[in-house]
């Protein structure tokens, strides 16, 4: 570099005293030698990748952290609660999908109950069995995914009406016994 010989020789000694100084303290030389020996030794498929896990391993047994591990640890802190978030996410996500689906099912039920009504000028049922709004089959044939023949049945014949349901939810359309006839020990409506 000409830069270096336009220097006064006293400033270019200085400055290689200074840098045998560095290199001696700092243990640079013998590192980058060791270093080479283990790459030469070892003939990696890609050195530098060698060579930095080298230097890291070096850096952590010398009893100093380097930057980028103490790095990784954050990052890999900040991916493990992100990680129980998502799971926390997907676990609501399937919660509302359960119950959505379960509230879509009850409102063709009531679509049908209020189709059923209006067509009997605003009695509930016509005596007959329910049909299902989804498919259009009776109630009590095959039972779908997700009920009991019980709760398919909607619990005809059975004692009290269930948490979450009203008589005539509970009913799902059915012809509504009177309620003297119910009282007197009249039969229950035929199951479906």
């Amino acid at each position: 570099d000409l830069g270096d010989k336009r220097q006064p020789l006293e400033t270019r000694a200085h400055d290689m005293s200074t840098l045998e100084m560095y290199l001696r303290e700092s243990r640079l030389e013998e590192t980058l030698h060791k270093m080479a020996n283990e790459v030469c030794k070892a003939t990696p498929a890609r050195p530098l990748d060698f060579m930095v896990d080298h230097m890291l391993k070096e850096g952590v047994a010398s009893g100093t952290e380097p930057a980028i591990v103490s790095r990784l640890r954050e990052v890999r802190a900040t991916l493990a609660a992100d990680a129980a978030e998502a799971e926390k996410v997907r676990a609501r996500k399937e919660a509302l999908e359960v119950e959505n689906s379960k509230l879509h099912y009850r409102i063709q039920i009531l679509l049908k109950t209020l189709d059923d009504m209006e067509a009997n000028g605003g009695k509930v049922g016509s005596g007959g069995a329910v049909v299902a709004a989804a498919g259009g089959t009776k109630l009590g044939g095959a039972t779908p995914l997700g009920h009991s023949s019980f709760s398919w049945a909607g619990g005809v014949g059975s004692g009290p009406v269930p948490a979450g349901h009203t008589a005539f939810s509970w009913q799902s359309g059915l012809s509504a016994q009177p309620a003297a006839a119910t009282a007197a020990g009249a039969a229950a409506p035929a199951p479906l």
